[in-house]
């Protein structure tokens, strides 16, 4: 997939509908168009800023080195890990 191509298309990729049976209906589709011929880029959905990467790895990686540390401290102290 060539990120510079969907930053060229972002006008034309459509939205994700999140209804629940919405996204089933939509992800079945998706799929069999995938079986049916090869997916392009102008078959993928956009999302909405707080589903993306961008957004969602920070807080992600900052819970897991604190979690990390934590591992780390009780393993020093107490020699043990579980």
């Amino acid at each position: 997939m060539c990120f510079f191509v969907l930053s060229k298309l972002k006008k034309d990729i459509k939205p994700f509908p999140y209804s629940k049976i919405i996204v089933i209906l939509s992800l079945s589709r998706f799929i069999f168009t995938g079986f049916k011929r090869p997916l392009t880029d102008l078959d993928l959905w956009a999302l909405n800023k707080k589903h993306k990467s961008s957004t969602v790895v920070p807080p992600f990686i900052k819970k897991w080195q604190e979690a990390e540390s934590a591992t780390r401290y009780n393993v020093l102290k107490t020699g043990k890990f579980f």
